[in-house]
């Protein structure tokens, strides 16, 4: 532990209470989808939106809708960023309780603090606006459109010149810890994020509250 020198962070499970603003931008969605006659009311009874989040956009929809047209997928991908870019400007996006403490707690120990997120640019652009995450906290924000959403590990591949190894990786999915293992991190699975137990199994260590990690380093 205390020779790594790089903390890779996931942001949606991790730091951010992302179905706090993802609930109503996806019911919006989900509204206009039911009007164009492409969902029924039974088709999203039961559907978990936290399974959703963590993904590439394009590979959610691709999911969800499986049987559109790009173009159908594509304006419902707009409405739910339109209303999440809204919410976040309205300063209604939350962090979990002790996020802003540990973050803090980390930079002054000297780590160097990168974020990584499948989202889109907008997204990480509001969420810095907001939560002033560059000047507060972190040395790089990566957004994987602005990499063509390409894999987590594929992108820290191509900023191995930003950061000093040894690394870890705190995330809340599976991807995460994947991406950590592929690139040879310490690897933190969040069990109170999204993701469920099982896909964390194979991180190296645990933790059920962002806080802890203050304990670890």
């Amino acid at each position: 532990m205390k020779q790594i020198k790089t903390l890779f962070f996931d942001y949606d499970g991790t730091i951010h209470r992302t179905l706090d603003i993802y609930k109503s931008a996806f019911e919006q969605a989900k509204n206009w989808l039911i009007t164009e006659n492409v969902l029924s009311d039974s088709d999203v009874d039961q559907l978990d939106l936290s399974h959703f989040l963590g993904m590439a956009p394009k590979a959610m929809w691709d999911l969800f809708l499986p049987n559109q047209t790009n173009e159908i997928k594509e304006k419902a991908s707009a409405i739910v960023s339109n209303e999440m870019k809204r919410l976040i400007e309205s300063n209604q996006a939350v962090w979990y309780e002790h996020a802003d403490a540990t973050l803090s707690y980390l930079k002054n120990k000297g780590y160097k603090l990168i974020l990584i997120s499948n989202c889109k640019s907008y997204y990480m652009r509001a969420h810095d606006q907001s939560f002033k995450m560059a000047d507060r906290y972190f040395d790089l924000l990566l957004a994987s459109e602005d990499f063509g959403f390409i894999s987590k590990d594929q992108i820290i591949e191509q900023v191995a010149d930003y950061f000093k190894e040894p690394a870890a990786i705190i995330g809340d999915r599976k991807m995460d810890i994947d991406a950590g293992q592929a690139c040879g991190f310490l690897t933190i699975g969040c069990l109170y994020g999204y993701g469920s137990k099982a896909e964390l199994d194979h991180a190296d260590l645990k933790i059920h509250d962002i806080s802890e990690l203050q304990s670890i380093f």
